[in-house]
């Protein structure tokens, strides 16, 4: 009860906002590109350093992919993603779309943080695959959209799905490094 009257007031307090798409290759630094890194690129720009992954376009949609959602319905940038989300949801036939409330989910918001290392309590929260991103602003769709269509070209782990069936995220993750 503690811990959620915590994350409540510091919602309250600070509110939500923009934050950068991170992935456990460049949480704290930017992430610099080699040859056997997924093919990943780093866009910096004055407010946040993004994560754009290349891939084949034919094979986009491939797969499933699983976006996770952890919001709270006083923020104002959860209720933008939330309907930016209701809009994309039938476009993408392999994308399924998880929200969660985080103060009513409390405890899968606080093990997901802990699983995944996010060293945060702020919402939005959007996770795909290896990556998350906290916070959200309308320039922020295209990245999600790059996200999404990378993991649906290959097979890949849903980590947060890991943590909720057995909490072992090593093996999940180093699948989704391999392509």
């Amino acid at each position: 009860m503690k811990k959620l009257f915590i994350l409540l007031t510091l919602t309250l307090l600070v509110g939500c906002g923009k934050g950068e798409i991170t992935n456990e290759n460049n949480r704290g630094s930017n992430f610099n590109s080699d040859s056997n890194s997924n093919q990943q690129e780093v866009e910096s720009n004055s407010n946040t350093s993004s994560l754009t992954y290349k891939y084949d376009k034919a094979d986009v949609g491939k797969y499933p992919v699983t976006l996770y959602l952890f919001y709270n319905s006083t923020c104002p940038h959860c209720h933008d993603e939330l309907e930016w989300l209701d809009t994309i949801e039938t476009t993408y036939p392999f994308l399924k779309i998880e929200k969660y409330e985080a103060a009513s989910n409390i405890s899968l918001f606080e093990l997901v943080n802990d699983k995944m290392d996010i060293n945060s309590e702020y919402v939005p929260l959007t996770i795909i695959g290896n990556d998350y991103y906290i916070g959200y602003g309308d320039s922020d769709s295209d990245r999600f959209i790059n996200l999404f269509e990378y993991y649906s070209t290959f097979d890949s782990c849903d980590v947060v799905n890991t943590i909720k069936v057995s909490g072992d995220v090593a093996a999940c993750r180093a699948k989704n490094q391999k392509k």
